[in-house]
């Protein structure tokens, strides 16, 4: 989508399971955005609505166009083993 400052994806949300999803996730990107040293591979949150439906959270679009090849770019990621990349993936799903 085409925002005002530039392209954005949006991730939505159904339900409750959804919406404390992203409402963990805007928690972390604040405290992440809090850090003395913010990683500057977070993408910054352009805007929510953890309110009423529909749910979302706005970020801008990935020049890579979707999250896997974006993290493929990332050159810290190839330090790391595939099964431990895969762990990561899983705790982040529970």
């Amino acid at each position: 989508a085409e925002g005002e400052a530039g392209m954005r994806a949006y991730k939505f949300a159904l339900g409750e399971d959804g919406l404390r999803a992203l409402k963990r996730e805007v928690a972390l990107h604040r405290l992440l955005q809090e850090q003395p040293r913010a990683p500057a591979s977070v993408l910054p949150l352009l805007d929510w609505n953890l309110e009423a439906p529909p749910f979302f959270v706005a970020t801008p679009w990935m020049e890579a166009g979707n999250l896997s090849a974006w993290a493929e770019c990332d050159a810290r990621l190839s330090t790391s083993s595939r099964t431990q990349r895969l762990e990561w993936s899983a705790r982040l799903c529970e």
